[in-house]
Parts: structure tokens; C-alpha cells; sequence
């Protein structure tokens, strides 16, 4: 099990900025995927696929990875739901 201050020192890093917008777009669209077809089962809970979206953009790509999940996924469900 890694210290503390390892995975500190790991989530610091400077991470690759194309690869992680590019995993925030992917994560975003299949959560906006995913809500479409949970559409008939759950019509009126819009960002509920969403939030993890945002999170796990988060956690992979950093603070404007997630912001740019979050932007996007709000837009997106905003538009068409």
C-alpha cells in the first residue's frame, strides 16, 4: 500500500493536458450516452449522470479537466434534456 505522500506527490505531477481534456470529452459524452438511454427510466433526474463524469474527470485530469466535464455535461443536459 502506497504512503500518503506518495499518491500526493503522484496526483501534484504535472499532468498531460491534451490526453486529459481528451479523457473529460470521452467520460462527459458517455455519461450524456448514458443518460439518453436512461431517459424512459429516470425522466426527471437530468445531471445524474453527470456528477461522476465530473468527478472521475476530476480525479484523471485535474482541475480544468473537470471544470471543462462540468461546463460541457451542464450544457449538454441543460440543451437536451
Amino acid at each position: 500500500m502506497p504512503s500518503i505522500e506518495a499518491v500526493l506527490e503522484r496526483f501534484a505531477e504535472r499532468r498531460n493536458a491534451p490526453l486529459a481534456y481528451l479523457v473529460a470529452l470521452i467520460v462527459t459524452a458517455a455519461a450524456l450516452g448514458a443518460r439518453i438511454l436512461l431517459q424512459p427510466v429516470i425522466p426527471g433526474f437530468v445531471f445524474v449522470t453527470v456528477y461522476p463524469a465530473v468527478l472521475i474527470s476530476g480525479a484523471l485530469g485535474g482541475l480544468w479537466a473537470g471544470v471543462m466535464s462540468a461546463t460541457l455535461g451542464g450544457a449538454a443536459a441543460w440543451y437536451f434534456f
